[in-house]
């Protein structure tokens, strides 16, 4: 997106300049979502097709139940971040609906996409520092102390989901897809 401070985020394309658009996980990174779904719809052809991917919730993602509360109990969640969604906003199907829809879009489907994070168990604090943008961020803004407790508490954690020194932790995600009136 092209961003001034006195316009609205605009993608630079004309519009119904494509057949589809395709926004694989950065949806929970935008400050305004919304914008950039009706910006997808605009730049989209009638009948284009949207799609983008959310990581599902704590609900059935050990990851993102595990890392808050550890993180919460050895060190603290209040650090300063750039504005984002509601990191699990988009996973709950009626609200990407309701998005979509109010952007424009109709035949709103869902896919679940059952996928697990590999990793050495050995090379935890090197893979937290570059897996995902924003717990990196929350991650990096740790006191030292706090972050290598941290960092005990996840390889205690792991433990369950760890075989022969791998890491292989569910991490489901959602691949929402709609069409363009």
């Amino acid at each position: 997106m092209s961003i001034s401070k006195s316009a609205t985020p605009k993608l630079i394309f004309e519009d119904a300049a494509f057949d589809s658009v395709i926004n694989n996980f950065g949806t929970l990174h935008l400050a305004d979502p919304d914008r950039a779904i009706a910006e997808a719809a605009r730049v989209l052809k009638p009948g284009g097709r949207y799609a983008f991917t959310v990581w599902r919730g704590p609900d059935v993602s050990p990851l993102f139940r595990i890392l808050p509360e550890v993180v919460s109990t050895h060190g603290t969640l209040d650090v300063d971040l750039p504005p984002a969604p509601p990191l699990f906003r988009f996973a709950d199907r009626e609200e990407a609906m309701r998005v979509l829809h109010v952007a424009g879009f109709v035949d709103v489907a869902f896919g679940d996409i059952p996928a697990t994070l590999d990793f050495p168990l050995a090379e935890l604090s090197d893979f937290f520092r570059h897996a995902f943008v924003r717990s990196t961020m929350v991650l990096d803004r740790q006191e030292p102390r706090a972050r290598a407790r941290i960092e005990e508490a996840l390889a205690e954690k792991f433990q369950p989901f760890t075989d022969n020194g791998i890491v292989r932790l569910p991490l489901p995600a959602l691949v929402v897809s709609a069409a363009r009136d």
